[in-house]
């Protein structure tokens, strides 16, 4: 009798402990490490994937790294139970880091927008930012007055994202014997080019500007009204506040990204990546141009 006891007891233990094991294996999740929640692009790119996780049952886990590749690193740290990431870079090389490391434990990555130099990312998802650019410039070739004076300004460098869109831009420009006068850095802030424009006044030595986002598109916007001085904006992105200055004549054109395709096929890979099947190391998402004369 007391054998008989002590194999129904040994038996349930085996039975909670396979239980609990099962439960570990269910609660693993996917983390979507974004850049910043304070560009108004990727709070909207995190809210699309919060939807797409929600319609496929998928525990979604948004990290924000606000811009600082510390914190960045400490996001992935602190991470628990995970199979995929997916990555928005905060620096191409250095976040690279990142993608070491969840390699060495078996983590599988996608990376999302920018693209990083090192590791195993198994597929990357992006806007076609070069021909974003080449865009960009076919547009403002459309725009162009003579004497015009151009100005190019540009976020982050060493990220793809920015480097493909002023790469694509220049290669038109050269191509079309287009001179750029004024080439800044300004970071993708918006506050940071508002005050680079009011500097020594170079916003009244500006004629037409395309910015590699909406956001210094708009910073552009807030010191030509500042000084009264008119300006024809590219941006770059498509967010809400940068449509609707195209809607209002304030804004020329920005080249806009599908936030909602980014999301939709970002998911879909990390849900397939999860299940163990084979997916693109590439996933393009096409891009559209929002003019005043498309309004």
């Amino acid at each position: 009798m007391k054998k008989m006891i002590m194999l129904i007891i040994v038996i349930m233990i085996s039975l909670v402990s396979c239980h609990e094991e099962t439960e570990l294996e269910d609660s693993r999740k996917i983390a979507f490490m974004i850049s910043t929640l304070e560009n108004p692009f990727f709070h909207e790119l995190s809210q699309h994937a919060e939807i797409e996780a929600n319609k496929v049952d998928i525990d979604l886990v948004i990290l924000d790294s606000k811009n600082s590749v510390d914190i960045e690193k400490e996001n992935f740290i602190n991470l628990k139970n995970i199979d995929v990431i997916i990555l928005n870079p905060v620096d191409s090389e250095l976040s690279s880091d990142i993608v070491l490391l969840a390699n060495k434990k078996g983590i599988k990555v996608i990376t999302v927008d920018r693209q990083v130099t090192k590791g195993y990312v198994v597929s990357h998802i992006e806007s076609d930012n070069y021909l974003g650019g080449q865009m960009a410039g076919e547009f403002i070739e459309s725009l162009l007055r003579k004497d015009d004076n151009i100005l190019m300004l540009e976020g982050i460098q060493d990220t793809t994202a920015n480097d493909m869109r002023i790469q694509g831009i220049t290669d038109y420009f050269d191509d079309n014997e287009i001179d750029v006068q004024y080439t800044e850095i300004a970071n993708f802030n918006r506050k940071e080019a508002e005050l680079l424009l009011l500097k020594d006044n170079l916003i009244n030595e500006i004629d037409v500007a395309f910015a590699a986002n909406d956001e210094m598109a708009l910073g552009i916007l807030d010191a030509a009204r500042q000084v009264n001085h008119f300006v024809t904006i590219i941006g770059f992105d498509g967010t809400k506040e940068a449509i609707d200055a195209v809607s209002n004549g304030y804004m020329a054109g920005t080249i806009t990204q599908q936030p909602d395709l980014l999301a939709k096929y970002s998911i879909k890979a990390a849900c397939d990546i999860s299940k163990g099947l084979e997916i693109s190391s590439s996933i393009k998402v096409k891009l559209k141009l929002v003019s005043i004369k498309s309004q």
